[in-house]
């Protein structure tokens, strides 16, 4: 299980050490199936098992809201995009923000990349969660074994990257690939 196992790890580089709820991984319930988390309040990322980590004690409201977000599933309109283009547009995570607009939502690109970085997928699904989420959001997943969700930036931020839209890039794919040689 070399995957989930780089997913773990992947999981300490996630949380905020200056909260108290976010200082380590936790676990939580998701659906009857035990998730292994980080937030950083911005994001929550998970991977589904149990890791080495203790379960989350925190409000009712906040454990809610958490596996709300994780329970989330991509819709028929998410896209499937290689995690080395999403890269390419975001560049390496620095401690800067770097503002622009993913999937239709004004993000730090920084943190998409400091999401992204280190995992073994080559392609993940990502979508505009916003309605779903109760506040602008992007989220991604792999299957049903990982699954991270970003919160969005304020209305006034103006955007520092071109836009990312992985629709406009599906569709051109699309048209390329239907040419006849």
């Amino acid at each position: 299980m070399m995957g989930g196992s780089i997913l773990m790890e992947c999981l300490t580089n996630l949380t905020h050490p200056d909260e108290a709820d976010f200082q380590s991984p936790f676990i939580l319930t998701v659906g009857g199936a035990k998730w292994s988390v980080a937030s950083d309040r911005a994001w929550v990322v998970g991977v589904r098992g149990a890791g080495p980590w203790l379960p989350w004690e925190t409000s009712p409201e906040r454990l809610e809201r958490v596996q709300r977000l994780l329970s989330l599933s991509a819709p028929p309109t998410a896209a499937t995009i290689t995690v080395a283009e999403i890269l390419a547009w975001t560049g390496e995570p620095t401690e800067d923000i770097l503002e622009g607009r993913f999937c239709g939502v004004m993000v730090d690109a920084k943190r998409i990349a400091t999401i992204l970085t280190g995992l073994p997928f080559a392609k993940v699904l990502v979508w505009d969660a916003s309605e779903l989420a109760h506040m602008p959001a992007v989220a991604f997943s792999a299957g049903d074994r990982w699954r991270a969700i970003l919160a969005g930036l304020g209305p006034d931020c103006v955007p520092q990257l071109d836009s990312f839209d992985p629709t406009v890039s599906r569709k051109l794919f699309d048209a390329v690939m239907a040419l006849e040689d």
